[in-house]
């Protein structure tokens, strides 16, 4: 369950209780993430619209516990400012924290590494489209977000997921960049690029 919290001033700390502007909220541990913003590492003491989101951590393309691509998944009720989910990104310190947007019967889709968004992510994707069909809408059978990249549709299946990625059309180059022969010890007879 997604509570909105009221706005929140001051540091928050393990245990902490932050002054709100209708009453106290306590900052502890639990099963939810992000729980505060903040403006500015300066501390300036502005006041931001605090929320409590489920933060989903996976690992795609495993079998077992601890092995494959591990991907956060937050799902949120509108994108915040690109800073606070690079900032977000960078706490979760995971190769990609994908935030999610409901958009109909569909979701609205974007991908956070802690340094940069990146336009296409697919172990990210695999992971939210297991969150939706599997904790938020268990009867679920498919699922399309909506990203950078156009629409990313994903069934679920027997025996795990499929998903349809668009694909970008390679070209053959002229004549391979420089220093690429020299790196690979050899001459390539070909290059492509996409």
């Amino acid at each position: 369950e997604n509570v909105t919290l009221p706005s929140v001033t001051g540091t928050p700390q393990e245990g902490k209780t932050l002054t709100a502007d209708d009453g106290t909220w306590t900052n502890g541990p639990g099963a939810f993430a992000h729980q505060w913003l903040r403006c500015d590492a300066a501390g300036s003491g502005m006041m931001l619209r605090a929320m409590r989101v489920p933060l989903f951590q996976l690992d795609a393309f495993a079998t077992e516990r601890f092995e494959g691509n591990p991907a956060a998944v937050m799902v949120l009720p509108g994108f915040p400012a690109d800073a606070v989910m690079l900032a977000i990104a960078g706490e979760n310190n995971l190769a990609e924290t994908a935030f999610l947007v409901a958009d109909g019967a569909d979701w609205r889709i974007r991908w956070f590494t802690p340094r940069v968004e990146v336009p296409l992510c697919g172990h990210a994707t695999l992971a939210s489209a297991a969150v939706v069909m599997e904790r938020l809408d268990p009867t679920r059978r498919d699922v399309v977000f909506h990203s950078a990249s156009g629409p990313l549709a994903i069934e679920r299946t027997g025996r795990g997921y499929v998903m349809d990625f668009p694909a970008r059309p390679s070209a053959r180059m002229a004549q391979a960049p420089d220093g690429l022969a020299s790196a690979l010890g050899a001459t390539p007879l070909e290059v492509w690029q996409n």
